[in-house]
């Protein structure tokens, strides 16, 4: 293969392996075999302002993190870095071993992080050749823009990661469905109540209430709120349902509205609706602890806070814990003044309403 394809065919490897996982790893054994490495490496340095930090090192195979470890500090404990093009060097096989090895090395600065492309061969290995140098120093650009596409998709995937977290600790369910009432993204909680199949449930693959007259309506308003998708969302548009169940007099409770706003598209790909869904039959245990952290309460207060909240009377609560219906009152009236409410009812709908409810 020329230097041309060689080029083509590793610049095919690094798209490819952006959206891999373990990410770079097809990059890694193309871009190996083609160099004529034994191990190849791409290690993300430190920042330049986080020294503490530990480098990232993605491997060729998951065997070779240990060699790759070794070298790099060999490679850092050399002193012979730079920037700008591509090295040969030899280097010792680990900091203080006599033994050397010849590496190809490309370090660059990207996003205030030092990056570092390593390639490697055993002890006793040739060195590299001029071409393998000038074909990795002719991979730094599109390296830079992998890395910044990385970077992306990685902030992205943990951004969806603490939204998720948060709405499933809130006991939110999520279904974004097309037009007809497939479901296309669920998370956890939605997953939860489609397989109780009350109130809501998939039939073929499709989106069902438990009666004709309800299932009728979610499909129209599904129909409706996803043609109303807009380039901006406009959260101002939705409508609500209750869909009956047969196992709680409680319906669960469904707000519909229109899938994610589609720009930078002109038109969306797929017109799509949201569902916001919530039980108002399921009541958070709240921690005892956490409620004596954040209101200050005794122990025993806590415990009368968190039966309350749960929904008991002062009767039922004193019976669980396992006292007096004078102590719980007197409890009570304590808790009354640590949070600044005058009523149970407004007791329990502020602990329900505060963070506490999402510390389970």
């Amino acid at each position: 293969m020329d230097s041309h394809s060689e080029y083509e065919a590793l610049l095919d490897a690094l798209s490819t392996s952006i959206a891999e996982v373990p990410t770079w790893q097809g990059f890694l054994c193309a871009a190996r075999d083609a160099l004529g490495a034994d191990h190849a490496a791409i290690v993300y340095g430190l920042w330049a302002e986080r020294k503490e930090a530990d480098p990232v090192f993605f491997v060729d195979a998951p065997g070779s993190q240990e060699a790759a470890e070794a070298f790099y500090q060999a490679y850092m404990a050399s002193g012979r870095t730079g920037t700008g093009e591509a090295c040969c060097q030899t280097t010792p096989a680990a900091p203080d071993s006599e033994t050397m090895i010849n590496g190809l090395t490309l370090q660059f600065e990207e996003n205030g992080r030092t990056i570092h492309v390593l390639f490697w061969r055993r002890a006793g290995g040739e060195r590299f050749s001029e071409a393998s140098r000038h074909l990795l120093t002719r991979l730094m650009t599109p390296l830079k823009r992998g890395i910044r596409v990385f970077e992306r998709i990685v902030n992205l995937e943990r951004r969806q990661i603490v939204l998720n977290a948060a709405i499933e600790t809130a006991d939110i369910g999520v279904i974004l469905a097309t037009a007809d009432g497939e479901p296309l993204l669920t998370n956890s909680i939605a997953d939860t109540l489609l397989d109780q199949k009350d109130g809501l449930q998939l039939v073929h693959g499709r989106l069902r209430a438990v009666n004709q007259t309800d299932t009728a309506s979610l499909l129209t308003h599904i129909r409706c709120m996803a043609a109303e998708q807009q380039a901006e969302h406009d959260w101002r548009i939705y409508t609500p349902l209750a869909l009956a169940r047969e196992t709680n007099p409680l319906p669960l409770t469904v707000i519909v509205r229109p899938g994610p706003a589609f720009r930078p598209l002109k038109k969306p790909l797929l017109r799509t609706a949201m569902l916001v869904l919530r039980d108002p039959g399921r009541r958070p245990i709240i921690p005892s602890a956490t409620l004596a952290r954040l209101f200050g309460l005794t122990p025993a207060e806590s415990l009368l806070a968190s039966e309350l909240a749960r929904g008991a009377s002062l009767d039922e609560a004193a019976t669980n814990l396992n006292i007096s219906r004078n102590t719980a009152r007197t409890q009570l009236q304590s808790v009354f003044m640590k949070t600044g409410v005058n009523r149970q009812g407004e007791l329990v709908r502020m602990l329900l309403t505060s963070a506490a409810a999402l510390s389970r």
